[in-house]
């Protein structure tokens, strides 16, 4: 690794990780150890205000769910709160490169990356709606199921279709029966069947 690699990979450690940034403002060294700096490259990075890491940190966390909202915009617009549970979800667990997401959009490779805990999350809460965990799991394995050809099952509490294509049609459903179907989804076609 060359200086200039080091002194990116710190920078981006310190954007990426709420918990090595806290640790750097309170002991520097302490929480770069496992990456090569010369005490020039860490006073350099000690000059950084933290202010300016932080701004820098949520700027590209707004980022990073601009492209996951433009996955599941169904879902953005019958939960509210999912930019900031994301948001606050993604300073303690930064993205890492994976093998196969370049086969997908950045937003379809970062949803598929948060679906699981989101989904958890939202169904935890009953202030939410009931639907709203199936209904991001439909339109994230839709949108990676389209990116990358890898077809996706999933079991829905609903007939989550229909939910969906009421909430494209500007219909918010509030009350939805139970209808548990078993999804198949794929790059051409999703199928659904009626348990």
């Amino acid at each position: 690794m060359t200086r200039k690699e080091g002194l990116q990979e710190a920078l981006a450690l310190l954007v990426t990780h709420r918990p090595s940034r806290e640790l750097f403002f309170a002991r520097a060294e302490e929480a770069l150890t496992s990456i090569a700096l010369s005490s020039k490259e860490l006073e350099a990075l000690a000059g950084i205000s933290r202010e300016h890491l932080e701004r820098y940190a949520h700027s590209l966390a707004s980022k990073r769910w601009d492209e996951v909202a433009r996955v599941i915009p169904l879902s953005v617009r019958v939960a509210p709160s999912l930019p900031r549970r994301y948001r606050a979800w993604l300073l303690d667990h930064p993205a890492a490169i994976s093998e196969t997401q370049w086969l997908l959009s950045p937003g379809a490779a970062e949803a598929l990356r948060v679906v699981d805990p989101l989904r958890r999350e939202v169904h935890a809460d009953s202030s939410e709606a009931r639907y709203l965990a199936d209904l991001l799991v439909f339109e994230t394995f839709q949108a990676a199921s389209r990116g990358d050809g890898r077809t996706r099952r999933f079991s829905s509490r609903t007939a989550i279709h229909e939910v969906a294509r009421e909430i494209e049609e500007g219909r918010i459903p509030i009350d939805v029966d139970a209808a548990p179907h078993d999804y198949e989804l794929s790059r051409e076609v999703t199928r659904w069947k009626k348990q």
